[in-house]
């Protein structure tokens, strides 16, 4: 019986579908009562299948232990990145301090040797 889950009765069915093939062409009917059909087959097999997961909790309290399982997993494995992450930085933050300490000095020392030159120049030789 098509609709089995509501109370309709035969007669009242076989009304419907008369009542259809009235109006629409025999190929349009046999086109909507096989997609009735596949929507009463999905929507019973969903029913099926919640039903039968109701009947196994254990099913249910596997897969919750495994969800949390994973999840400590993926934590674990976030902590560990972020330590290597926060190491990663700090030695980037050092290599850069030590880069710049450089230029600076060198820098300085450029600037020294450019003023030495420049009074060497501007030095004139007693005669």
């Amino acid at each position: 019986m098509l609709f089995a889950c509501l109370p309709v009765s035969a007669v009242a069915e076989g009304f419907v579908w008369r009542f259809l093939g009235s109006l629409c062409s025999h190929e349009a009917t046999k086109d909507l009562r096989e997609r009735v059909g596949n929507l009463k087959n999905m929507y019973g097999s969903g029913i099926k299948a919640l039903d039968d997961l109701a009947e196994e909790p254990k099913l249910f309290k596997g897969i919750a232990l495994e969800a949390d399982s994973l999840l400590n997993d993926l934590q674990s494995s976030l902590h560990k990145q972020v330590a290597n992450l926060t190491t990663y930085a700090h030695q980037q933050q050092e290599a850069h301090a030590r880069a710049t300490f450089e230029v600076t000095k060198t820098l300085r020392l450029t600037q020294d040797n450019s003023l030495l030159s420049s009074e060497q120049i501007l030095q004139v030789p007693d005669e």
